[in-house]
């Protein structure tokens, strides 16, 4: 009898034990995020300073996911912000500009995000096209239409309508997301310059090449002729300009790039046979001849292997 007695109190500790145990775990997370709501709240009433520190304890207490630690930095970037420590704000979260956001209600749009990236990478598109719009349709009531994270969903939807061929739906949703990114990241940025490049690569596919020539005429405004894209670019507007029958201006641009002084000599050969197509279209044979004979004695002078010759 006293046997049982003892294994009966043997399994009732071992059990509420267990309940014990699993108790201040939970108490704990729940207060926790009391750290991050009480953030909130103060933060809502303007007293940025406490409000900061409650988002430090929360971060100090947690092991954080990515989005928890998306949304604690950009609230913690939003407090510094309204103290005017724009350097401080920057180095948290460059998207301090917006308020902290209750990560409770738009969990459910983060993880259709999270979902769709996932139904992309498994080739699953029109099922990311789905999560996608209902991600954003969340965002935009929680977050707003102008917030960087409905842009970068957009900007995500719009590369999965690209990959299905829809490319008006594309076109419009990376305009969008440019117009956003715009808002708020300078106009040199590389998200900017990234964006303005996809947005005339869509135009391009489409065949508006007047709207991917305006494009990357405002890119190439933008850059340095150090930059890697500047050169591309530059052959991307004389090449619109062909296409759209622009000849004349196509030489002149091309023969403006010739004379830059950060051409290397396989630019210049690219160069040398973007202006040879254009003078044979226009007729010039004899410049289209000299312009061969230009692209060879680079290659002699600078002992280019044979086969860089196919670009002619």
């Amino acid at each position: 009898m006293r046997f049982s007695f003892i294994i009966y109190v043997i399994c009732f500790l071992a059990c509420n034990g267990m309940s014990v145990s699993a108790r201040p775990n939970s108490i704990r997370d729940d207060n926790v995020e009391k750290l991050y709501n009480s953030g909130l709240l103060l933060a809502n009433q303007g007293k940025y300073i406490d409000a900061k520190d409650q988002f430090f304890k929360y971060i100090s207490q947690k092991d954080l996911s990515e989005a928890e630690r998306y949304y604690v930095t950009e609230a913690i970037a939003f407090c510094y912000s309204k103290l005017c420590q724009r350097d401080s704000a920057i180095y948290w979260n460059e998207d301090f500009v917006f308020p902290p956001v209750d990560k409770n209600k738009i969990s459910s749009a983060d993880s259709l995000y999270r979902l769709a990236y996932k139904n992309i990478h498994e080739n699953s598109i029109e099922e990311a096209i789905r999560n996608l719009n209902e991600c954003i349709k969340g965002q935009k009531q929680i977050l707003g239409t102008t917030h960087l994270l409905t842009a970068r969903s957009k900007d995500l939807l719009s590369y999965a309508y690209a990959l299905e061929n829809s490319y008006q739906q594309a076109i419009k949703l990376k305009s969008d997301a440019l117009e956003s990114y715009n808002m708020y990241y300078e106009k040199n940025s590389s998200t900017v310059i990234g964006t303005t490049m996809s947005l005339a690569d869509l135009y391009d596919y489409i065949g508006d090449y007047d709207s991917a020539y305006s494009l990357s005429q405002q890119l190439i405004g933008l850059l340095q002729t150090d930059d890697e894209n500047y050169f591309n670019i530059r052959f991307r507007i004389s090449r619109y300009l062909s296409v759209m029958g622009k000849y004349s201006e196509a030489i002149s641009y091309e023969q403006e790039t010739r004379s830059l002084p950060d051409l290397n000599l396989y630019l210049k050969l690219q160069s040398n046979y973007n202006l040879c197509e254009y003078y044979v279209a226009v007729g010039k044979m004899q410049d289209a001849f000299s312009t061969i004979d230009d692209a060879l004695a680079i290659c002699e002078k600078d002992s280019l292997p044979q086969e860089d010759m196919l670009l002619l």
